[in-house]
């Protein structure tokens, strides 16, 4: 590889090298960023993603995720779609890297004017409950902040329609473990309120029927000093 050649770090696959990259052994990820003084780490490919945003993606080591991110000049890059290296978080460890660096705009919006919390609950696929925790441990605000759009909708409106999908098995236990973490969350009466304040009763009442059935004792208390759909 003729790393010494800026065309060869553009070209090839569309997507750039970067995402062909960031799982390579330590000594090759090194030789990658020091190429011309760091010039590698801060190249976006056709997406506008930066190696940052793969590595997150990817689970990469923590050694080679903390190399990319101190390599990385604005940590808050934001990719065609709006999305930032948060949001590519797929794992607590990799997330727990990057907030290392206090320079993470945690409340950071996509393309859909979704956080890093918000988008999680809007792909069944990607929502995991140990990223939703390290979130929620940075900014508990987090969890009951509204999308900046007209509807205005809360992570807990994405939670239930992903429970209300057709999802596999596999999944949609994923999503029941992460619906009852954010009724179960130190900000659960918040992210009742801002859910009910956009929200009908029927929606309010899919959400006290899953409390029901989970047995969420805590939250139903919640629910009934909030008159949160009365019975």
């Amino acid at each position: 590889m003729d790393i010494g050649n800026d065309e060869y770090l553009q070209i090839k696959i569309e997507e750039g090298l970067c995402r062909g990259d960031c799982s390579s052994c330590m000594s090759m990820v090194r030789r990658l960023l020091q190429y011309d003084s760091g010039k590698f780490a801060n190249i976006a490919d056709s997406y506008g993603s930066l190696p940052a945003h793969i590595a997150m993606s990817r689970a990469a080591s923590q050694a080679v995720l903390r190399a990319v991110l101190d390599s990385t000049e604005d940590i808050n890059h934001k990719c065609n779609s709006g999305r930032s290296p948060i949001h590519e978080a797929t794992s607590g460890d990799s997330l727990r890297v990057l907030l290392e660096n206090k320079a993470v705009d945690l409340f950071s919006r996509n393309s859909k004017g979704q956080t890093a919390f918000s988008a999680l609950y809007n792909d069944n696929y990607a929502v995991n409950v140990d990223v939703l925790e390290y979130l929620v441990e940075a900014d508990p605000r987090l969890a009951c902040t509204p999308d900046e759009t007209k509807e205005g909708l809360t992570p807990l409106h994405h939670a239930m329609k992903l429970l209300e999908g057709r999802n596999f098995v596999f999944h949609r236990e994923r999503i029941q473990t992460a619906v009852k973490f954010l009724l179960t969350c130190s900000e659960a009466r918040r992210v009742l309120m801002a859910y009910e304040a956009r929200s009908t009763n029927a929606d309010r009442k899919k959400v006290r029927d899953f409390a029901r059935k989970e047995m969420l004792q805590e939250v139903l208390d919640i629910m009934d000093s909030l008159r949160f759909n009365p019975i």
